[in-house]
């Protein structure tokens, strides 16, 4: 796993570099692609703001992936006691997504197929089944393994449909 994620890395990265805004250093290689399907942002100039959430949200970034690199290299002996704590069982189980899609999906569809167990399309199931197996039955009588058998059945059936077509 850590090739595969290291090329998703170094592509991600990449990738965010592929569109950069005026305040770094104002590239746009794929902007025009979406114009047509995408309305245009429209924001207002003069206002530094732009530049205050990119730095906030850097050192929000790296503050974060200091703190992880103090407690679970530097410091190992920190993360001890949230190994074992609620909060880390719940992330350990996704957050709870896996029982939530239970609840939502896999539940209701289990209940509604009880309830729709034995319906009309059930039956017609059931009968085209055992008319399949009924019409197996009966073409098998007809394989004994006998050419003589066969090439009679052939014979016939060409009869049959020279005089179709002679007949019209």
């Amino acid at each position: 796993m850590t090739i595969p994620l290291m090329i998703l890395a170094a592509l991600s990265l990449f990738g965010g570099f592929i569109e950069l805004p005026a305040s770094i250093g104002d590239l746009h290689l794929f902007s025009n692609l979406v114009d047509n399907t995408l309305p245009v942002v429209v924001t207002k100039s003069g206002e530094g703001n732009e530049f205050l959430f990119q730095a906030l949200s850097a050192i929000i970034a790296l503050t974060g992936i200091f703190i992880a690199y103090l407690i679970f290299f530097k410091k190992p002996s920190l993360s001890e006691p949230f190994s074992h704590s609620p909060i880390n069982k719940f992330f350990e189980k996704g957050w709870g997504f896996d029982k939530l899609y239970d609840f939502l999906f896999v539940k209701p569809v289990i209940w509604l197929s009880v309830i729709d167990k034995n319906d009309f399309i059930d039956y017609w199931n059931k009968w085209l089944s055992r008319l399949a197996l009924s019409g197996n039955r009966i073409l098998s009588i007809t394989q004994n393994g006998k050419i003589r058998w066969y090439l009679l059945s052939f014979a016939i059936g060409i009869a049959i449909i020279l005089t179709f077509m002679l007949s019209k």
